[in-house]
């Protein structure tokens, strides 16, 4: 991959550079965060104003994350109109674009729900990392009146960012590399004998 005439990354992994060349016309930063830059998103319930992925000091993180991490995602937004049917969260996509999951600040019980009101508020979730094989992952801020409408719609205007895995697969000497699949659980093992 060449930037500017400067050979940036060599690999025989084709579809990781042609992806790395996709999102190359962005810079650095906005890989990483997404911020408002006026009244993008505006709706009478929540505006989005910042997205990012940041460390346990609430750092932007910008360079590979291992799977060791502890790594959280950041919503930080206008609560307007606080309505029970508002849902706010994030998908996540592996690097060919396939979803791997989506979640709300509503996906657990009731009680247990963050209480939003009127105002500025950061909404923060764990990244499960551990989960994740290595990669490059997009990560798109979405939210919406459930079943109602979209406010910020996936894969239409939904701000996106996107972070690298790399590393940190298992304390094994065996997994140095990425491993086959979707996911990389390290999965806990015993024997019986029969």
């Amino acid at each position: 991959l060449l930037e500017q005439g400067t050979l940036t990354e060599y690999s025989i992994d084709v579809r990781h550079v042609i992806t790395r060349y996709l999102v190359s016309g962005t810079d650095m930063q906005s890989r990483h965060e997404w911020d408002n830059t006026g009244n993008e998103l505006d709706n009478p319930y929540f505006k989005p104003l910042r997205f990012r992925v940041i460390d346990r000091e609430g750092k932007t993180i910008s360079t590979p994350i291992s799977r060791n991490d502890e790594v959280w995602v950041e919503i930080i937004g206008e609560a307007k109109k606080i309505d029970s049917l508002l849902t706010v969260g994030y998908a996540l996509y592996e690097e060919n674009g396939t979803m791997l999951y989506h979640t709300f600040h509503t996906d657990t019980a009731e009680p247990q729900w963050p209480l939003l009101r009127p105002g500025h508020c950061a909404l923060r979730s764990r990244l499960p990392v551990d989960l994740l094989n290595e990669g490059v992952y997009r990560m798109e801020c979405i939210g919406d009146l459930y079943d109602v409408r979209w406010l910020f719609a996936p894969g239409e205007n939904a701000p996106r960012i996107e972070f690298e895995v790399q590393g940190g697969l298992s304390q094994s000497p065996l997994w140095v590399r990425k491993r086959r699949g979707l996911f990389a659980p390290v999965m806990n093992w015993s024997v019986t004998f029969q």
